[in-house]
């Protein structure tokens, strides 16, 4: 299915969740804007995605692609999943984590832009962990204008990563920026 041009003011501009689990297979959203998550927002669920492509969204705030409060993301499936060129004003161009867990396998985070991590974000008070694994995480030509090109953290949290990051500019840290004072990760 392909969901694309929709807009909403506040959060999710295809797919605004809360409280709920969903699951998406094969989908492609483009061009959707919102003030958090450009293409989809969940707050308080799960969603697993499959052989997804999200491309050209907008988040005036953070989450240009999806932005994830207090759930579970899990991104996976047979074909490589494309997060390819989705913007935020704030933080988390492609993905922005919020006190969630993410799950990645298998994904192209590509071309995303925003001022603290132009691939992926990381906003927690509470502990979070990222798995980014095998087979094939590809960051690659991800920009931030301030920190973390391919991804910010911005708290405490636990990363699994298993892939590439490269070409990946930003002011502070490339490829992975933990501003001063912003807790730790363990990788």
């Amino acid at each position: 299915s392909t969901i694309y041009d929709n807009k909403a003011t506040e959060n999710g501009g295809a797919i605004g969740l809360s409280n709920g689990t969903v699951t998406v297979k094969s989908g492609n959203f483009s061009n959707n804007t919102a003030g958090n998550g450009g293409a989809i927002y969940l707050g308080d669920g799960d969603m697993s995605m499959n052989n997804i492509y999200i491309h050209g969204n907008t988040a005036t705030k953070s989450g240009g692609g999806v932005y994830l409060a207090n759930g579970t993301l899990t991104i996976e499936g047979a074909d490589k999943n494309k997060i390819i060129n989705n913007t935020a004003t704030s933080t988390g161009g492609g993905i922005l984590v919020q006190d969630g867990d993410l799950k990645m396998e298998k994904c192209l985070v590509q071309e995303n832009k925003a001022n603290y991590g132009g691939g992926v974000g990381v906003s927690n008070s509470a502990a979070t962990t990222i798995d980014l694994l095998n087979p094939a995480i590809d960051f690659e030509k991800n920009t931030a204008t301030t920190a973390g090109g391919g991804m910010a953290v911005l708290g405490d949290i636990t990363l699994n990563f298993s892939g590439s990051l490269q070409y990946n500019p930003a002011s502070n840290g490339g490829g992975i920026s933990q501003p001063s004072e912003q807790g730790s990760y363990i990788a």
